[in-house]
């Protein structure tokens, strides 16, 4: 049997116990300490929740080849808690006691698991910045989560904190999707066996796609042609535009280099796998937006290094409202808008929506889907071309 299942599945039995236990008696989980030990298979496994020291054992019986521990240390030296720590240990004859072994500090706090997978992780700065901004809220919430205590009780009192700091329910969503992320990994590396998302369902509001028309485009066209200059600005401003003709993602412009454009029958493409899914994409850019896409890298000579050199999406979000004030644009632009943008103008075009599908790299559908008010659009356009062509029958 592998001792480390059963540990962890004991775990969960026995956090679960007490908290049954604490209900009937109507008392605290600080209140209350729990020992106990379990004959698996012939092997002895001891689970303890709460503090050692709260606890007072003597030896009662020799027959039962065990003989009861007494931690000397006096509780104003012990400087940690066994919560729930299930050791396994085999007892081979009449003379030898199992013993408990101390795990370290924080190895059953979900919340240390989480700050240390986000660290290992490959994720772009952003995604971690955001994901240490879940992991900010939980600690506000909670200083110390232990993985038994991860539960739909749980994430539904967090959900309740969230909302009576005022966090819109996307934010809200965001941040679950964050946790459900890292319960998954604590899952796959054996760390947790239960699923606490499994009845817990998280909850989204469509949002309106705010994008640029084509008026706001040319304004911001004719603003880089007076301002030339290679500066940081004028560089996200390059940037911003490309993405408004491919659809790219920021992640994925800061990672193009010369490398993922590719000549298909004589025609310029960029071929490259998005960071975010894995997808491919392919974008034909000399059929995108006139080519205009192509004139925008032919200003930069950089053969081996990233194309466009960014700084963080923050501060990229921050020059655009500064550019947006300037040319009256009353609306909240972000990087991310001009990729709505590319999708919205394409739609309005009569692109069909499978096709923006592959430009985009979204591998459901649904996704695409958003743009729904656009095609609404495109279907007002299309009626109304109909009418100046006198098919006058269909309006």
């Amino acid at each position: 049997m592998d001792s480390k299942l059963v540990k962890t599945q004991m775990d969960y039995l026995v956090g679960n116990f007490k908290k049954n236990i604490c209900q009937i008696f109507d008392i605290s989980e600080e209140e209350f300490t729990l020992f106990i030990q379990a004959n698996i298979q012939g092997n002895y496994y001891l689970g303890v929740n709460g503090n050692l020291n709260d606890l007072v054992l003597s030896q009662k019986d020799n027959d039962a080849r065990f003989s009861a521990m007494s931690v000397e240390a006096p509780v104003s030296k012990v400087k940690f808690q066994i919560d729930a720590s299930v050791i396994p240990s085999p007892v081979l004859n009449g003379d030898e006691n199992p013993c408990i072994e101390f795990p370290d500090v924080g190895e059953d706090d979900f919340l240390l698991f989480m700050e240390k997978e986000i660290g290992h992780s490959d994720n772009s700065e952003s995604t971690r910045l955001n994901q240490l901004s879940t992991l900010k809220n939980l600690r506000e919430f909670r200083s110390s989560i232990s993985f038994t205590d991860l539960d739909y009780e749980l994430l539904y009192n967090f959900k309740m904190f969230m909302t009576e700091k005022g966090l819109a329910p996307n934010t809200i969503a965001k941040h679950f999707k964050h946790i459900k992320r890292y319960v998954n990994i604590a899952i796959n590396k054996e760390r947790m066996f239960h699923y606490p998302f499994r009845n817990f369902k998280i909850h989204q509001v469509e949002t309106h796609k705010t994008s640029l028309n084509l008026k706001e485009i040319e304004a911001i066209e004719k603003y880089r042609e007076e301002h030339p200059e290679h500066t940081e600005f004028g560089e996200m401003i390059d940037s911003f535009l490309f993405s408004c003709y491919t659809g790219m993602r920021y992640s994925d412009i800061c990672r193009l280099t010369m490398q993922h454009f590719q000549t298909i029958n004589r025609k310029r493409w960029i071929v490259m796998p998005t960071r975010k899914t894995g997808t491919i994409i392919r974008i034909p850019l000399y059929l995108m937006f006139e080519g205009k896409g192509l004139g925008i890298v032919s200003k930069y000579h950089r053969r081996r290094a990233s194309i466009f050199r960014l700084p963080s999406n923050n501060k990229v979000n921050r020059l655009l409202a500064i550019l947006m004030g300037y040319l009256g644009i009353r609306k909240h632009i972000t990087f991310h808008s001009a990729r709505h943008t590319n999708a919205t103008l394409l739609l309005y075009k009569g692109v069909s929506i499978t096709t923006v599908q592959k430009l985009l790299g979204h591998k459901d559908i649904k996704t695409t889907q958003v743009y729904s008010a656009v095609t609404d659009m495109t279907l007002v356009k299309e009626l109304k071309e109909a009418k100046k062509r006198g098919r006058r029958r269909l309006i």
